[in-house]
């Protein structure tokens, strides 16, 4: 039965996703078995990517070529830029670890431990802190970029996942995945104000300086919480289940990774609605996502294809994408809570733009050769659907949400 609930969401669910963004994807990099987590080095132009194999991949945003691998702990996932240090921080889930890398020099300085199935990480540049969500225990650590040692253990609710640092509170907002809430941290007292409740399996946040505003995944949504009253002050349909966040400050835009389709939503800070929001089409399993503030470019790691794609967003279109792509080959180896609620489906008719068939399987997902070539992304699909079927589909993806244990689609274990 869940086989064909599955299937049906595959398949199905690309054709129900509005299109309405241009964008041009600039490379697909090739890297090592299911690329996780992502960080951008501002000083170095370059980007740190987790994979699966143990090693954290080193990309340059100038060549989009890779340049560097770092041999980490086992199971490499979260992965943060420490600005004041100029140091990469990456969570192994399974060994357990915290590995400190220069990114000077390339290698491991630091590794800390004591930290059971280490999840995601978020850097806090007031305090010089990293904070670690530990998904075992609902605990999350804090570690002094200083010493590279644990400070203090917050706990929070079962399952912490995703994390995002609220520059202009002082704040970490942590989702909780199991618990279905969000804990809010002050970074100046390491405990936890209060406890936001009321979501469904949330897997990330995200922050948006430019409105004091956090993004959580909830379900095949996504709530807005204010960051002045601690409470849900909107919630988007959006539907399809958002994973992973990024802001874009240039374009003032939130971004996310929306796995089982395949494409990355964006809400601009200026029109948060459901007419506002628009989608562009990003390879078949699309995971992390990372801002390079200098290019102005999204790396995105894609899990099927095991590559990391670099894309040139461009503003707000009417609906045809296009693109020119090359694929460049590795060169080396509980006070207050608040509810939420869904707001209603969109039922205009739009067009998704696709590179490739609704398949999400990895042959679905076109490359080129070595040498660079161009394609056009100007096959569009237009779908017309009445809001029945579109209610039958949101409940597939909101049951698949529901069945699997964890928010991570690859076989690591936990210890």
């Amino acid at each position: 039965m869940f086989t064909i609930l599955l299937f049906g969401l595959l398949v199905l669910g690309p054709m129900l996703i509005p299109a309405v963004r241009a964008q041009t994807t600039v490379a697909s990099i090739n890297t090592v078995q299911s690329p996780e987590g992502l960080a951008y080095d501002s000083v170095r132009g370059e980007v740190f990517v987790a994979t699966e194999n143990g090693n954290v991949t080193i990309i340059s945003d100038s060549t989009n070529a890779i340049i560097g691998a770092v041999k980490v702990g086992t199971g490499p996932r979260g992965v943060a830029y420490d600005s004041g240090t100029g140091e990469i921080f990456v969570t192994s889930v399974n060994s357990n670890t915290v590995s400190v890398i220069s990114d000077s020099t390339d290698q491991v300085i630091a590794t800390v431990d004591g930290i059971r199935s280490p999840y995601d990480i978020a850097y806090d540049s007031g305090k010089g802190e990293l904070f670690v969500s530990s998904y075992n225990t609902g605990s999350v650590a804090v570690i002094s970029d200083k010493t590279n040692t644990i400070v203090a253990n917050i706990t929070v609710g079962s399952g912490p996942s995703g994390l995002a640092y609220d520059s202009g509170k002082s704040e970490i907002f942590v989702v909780n995945y199991n618990a279905g809430s969000v804990s809010v941290i002050s970074d100046s007292s390491n405990k936890v104000l209060t406890t936001i409740t009321g979501f469904n399996n949330p897997h990330d946040a995200g922050y948006d300086p430019s409105t004091s505003q956090v993004f959580v995944s909830t379900g095949s949504n996504v709530a807005i919480i204010s960051d002045s009253s601690n409470a849900v002050v909107k919630t988007l349909h959006v539907e399809a289940i958002p994973y992973y966040f990024v802001y874009d400050p240039t374009q003032g835009e939130m971004m996310a990774t929306m796995q089982l389709v395949g494409a990355v939503l964006v809400v601009p800070n200026n029109n948060q609605t459901a007419s506002g929001v628009s989608y562009f089409n990003e390879g078949p399993s699309c995971y992390y996502i990372a801002y390079d503030s200098a290019k102005g470019e999204v790396f995105v790691s894609d899990q099927d294809t095991d590559a990391v794609t670099v894309v040139s967003v461009g503003p707000a279109d009417s609906g045809v994408s296009s693109s020119s792509t090359s694929n460049v080959q590795s060169s080396s180896s509980s006070a207050s809570s608040a509810t939420v609620t869904s707001s209603s489906t969109p039922t205009s008719t739009s067009s998704l733009s696709s590179s490739a068939t609704a398949s999400t399987s990895p042959a679905s997902s076109s490359t080129s050769s070595a040498a660079a070539t161009s394609s056009s992304k100007s096959s569009s699909i237009s779908i017309s659907v009445n809001l029945l079927f579109v209610l039958v589909i949101e409940a597939l993806v909101i049951l698949s949400a529901s069945i699997f244990a964890l928010p991570r689609r690859n076989k690591s274990s936990y210890g």
